[in-house]
């Protein structure tokens, strides 16, 4: 940026590996939190996990068994990798400002995945919580004033927003849709759509209420969660028999519509890619 010609246009991707284990921000981040003030997260254990939970859950007992004070020692270390890129964004949004760039740039930021930091007796991502799929989604526009939005959007949103912003086609195929007319405009973006999330063979999608799991080539549902019901997840109701008109719903609404994108061979090749190497990425 301090480099950058500014007769052109520019696009810059700046990528964090961080916050991500082994948490080991500075020292002087970590002080930033104060150890009473560090929640202990969800302490609830599943009831009904899907198989694949289940075999998750057997090689992470010892997450359960944290005591306390770990639990918050997690937090604040983890806490302290996210001030650690909170720093270094500052350091870029002065730059802008220095060049006299900030009032026709357009910033987004997000990230890839979250971090289950023992919530539900679990660490890492590699599954369908909160915790785990909910990432960040700020975009800060010239001509647009800040406000928070409810309303359920997904990444593949994110790269037609940036092809309309540079004044490009989007892409046909994509389930994305930009969001530049709602960042700008400030209407609510359409919530009658889900939200999806999919790895190793699973699929699942989020409502304003429901989270709905699926194996991606059978459509058999394995999780089902109500958030109104249970706000921190616990509680998988898939087969509750109260619950058969839901599942039934969403899978009409928002499953069976996107099989025919689903190619079976490249699905075979990732899951022999994970059995050979033990890499769900």
């Amino acid at each position: 940026l301090q480099n950058f010609e500014q007769s052109k246009p520019f696009y810059l991707q700046v990528q964090f590996t961080g916050p991500h284990d082994p948490y080991d921000g500075p020292a002087e981040f970590r002080e930033l939190y104060r150890y009473a003030d560090i929640d202990i997260g969800i302490t609830s254990e599943v009831t009904n996990p899907s198989p694949i939970l289940q075999r998750r859950l057997k090689n992470r007992t010892p997450v359960g068994r944290a005591t306390e004070a770990q639990r918050r020692q997690w937090r604040i270390n983890y806490y302290a990798n996210i001030s650690l890129i909170d720093y270094w964004i500052g350091a870029l949004f002065d730059v802008l400002t220095t060049k006299g760039l900030n009032d026709n740039t357009w910033i987004v930021f997000t990230s890839d995945h979250g971090e289950m930091l023992g919530d539900l007796g679990l660490m890492g991502k590699t599954v369908f919580f909160e915790p785990s799929i909910r990432v960040p989604l700020l975009i800060a526009a010239p001509t647009a004033s800040g406000r928070c939005v409810e309303q359920l959007v997904q990444q593949v949103d994110i790269p037609n927003t940036l092809l309309e912003i540079g004044g490009l086609s989007a892409f046909k195929k994509s389930l994305g849709r930009s969001l530049r007319y709602h960042v700008e405009s400030g209407e609510e973006v359409d919530n009658t759509r889900c939200a999806y999330s999919e790895l190793f063979g699973e699929t699942t999608v989020v409502t304003d209420r429901y989270k709905l799991t699926v194996e991606t080539a059978t459509l058999n549902p394995t999780q089902l969660i109500d958030w109104q019901e249970t706000p921190d997840e616990h509680l998988n109701v898939v087969n509750e028999k109260s619950y058969e008109a839901v599942r039934e719903e969403l899978l009409q609404a928002y499953v069976r519509p996107i099989q025919d994108r689903i190619s079976s061979a490249k699905m075979q090749r990732y899951q022999d890619y994970v059995q050979q190497t033990g890499r769900l990425n």
